[in-house]
């Protein structure tokens, strides 16, 4: 069954719809656990050390500390601002994972597997 491209244009709509539903949680202050990313970030780190160490929980995921990098050149510590990102890069996991089921399923297989 050959899928019309519109339709696959709002399965995808659909999904950032979705994952959008996190917008009006923007704002606020620091959660719990942003302190301790905030604290490694005071220490002045540089995008080496976050790519040699793993993070405050002992998690590594160098790509996330990366991005909390940029956030304090871009907004400072601007607890929303780093919201509005993260939503941001969210938002493009979730397009990026579509088209990759995308091309092993079927429209509503890859939307099942997205969500």
């Amino acid at each position: 069954m050959e899928v019309s491209p519109r339709s696959d244009l709002w399965t995808q709509v659909l999904l950032i719809g979705l994952a959008a539903s996190a917008a009006p949680f923007l704002g606020g202050g620091w959660s719990q656990d942003d302190f301790a990313h905030v604290g490694r970030l005071l220490g002045h780190p540089t995008v080496a050390d976050l790519f040699r160490s793993p993070d405050p929980f002992r998690f590594y995921r160098p790509v996330a500390d990366a991005t909390w990098l940029a956030d304090v050149f871009v907004s400072g510590f601007n607890p929303a601002m780093w919201r509005v990102s993260n939503l941001v890069v969210h938002l493009l996991v979730v397009l990026l994972a579509y088209q990759f089921a995308r091309r092993l399923l079927t429209r509503q297989g890859a939307a099942l597997a997205t969500l």
